[in-house]
């Protein structure tokens, strides 16, 4: 990815991060055999039910989003 670069520097670094996506390249790493596949992360809250809190970009083709889970 090719990276934008200022004239002048102020010493300031500005970077985007597809958090959304974090979580389940972490799992990703951790089980290779998901590499590739639609996959997502659900964050479980025994009193309130669960929600996705990452959705590979897989499985984001397929039409998965992302959901808010309520604290």
């Amino acid at each position: 990815m090719p990276v934008a670069r200022r004239e002048t520097c102020d010493g300031r670094v500005i970077a985007h991060v597809d958090m959304d996506c974090f979580y389940v390249q972490v799992e990703q790493r951790k089980q290779p055999s998901l590499r590739g596949l639609p996959t997502a992360v659900v964050q479980y809250n025994s009193y309130k039910g669960g929600g996705l809190i990452a959705v590979s970009y897989e499985a984001r083709k397929c039409g998965v989003k992302r959901s808010a889970v309520s604290l």
